[in-house]
């Protein structure tokens, strides 16, 4: 069953692959990937946030609250997110 078939006026798509099945999709409908750039070549938004600095202030803001033994863990994958 192709999504249109529910009533899917739009996409906003979070995942940290880069693919985007489209196959699902009868008619154009908007898509928002979220801090991915697909790897097909389509009229699709992208939202994308600064990571680096997001991680930056987190820590700013443990250490202002003198948290001393503070962490990171992470996955091993090469994507913007970790």
């Amino acid at each position: 069953m192709s999504l249109d078939a529910k009533g899917v006026d739009g996409l906003i798509y979070i995942s940290e692959k880069e693919d985007i099945s489209t196959s699902s999709l009868q008619k154009d409908i908007p898509i928002v990937c979220i801090d991915r750039k697909p790897s097909i070549d389509e009229n699709i938004a992208i939202v994308k946030s600064d990571n680096f600095d997001g991680g930056f202030l987190a820590t700013e803001e443990l250490v202002s609250q003198v948290c001393k033994d503070i962490i990171i863990i992470k996955g091993r994958r090469k994507i913007s997110t970790t």
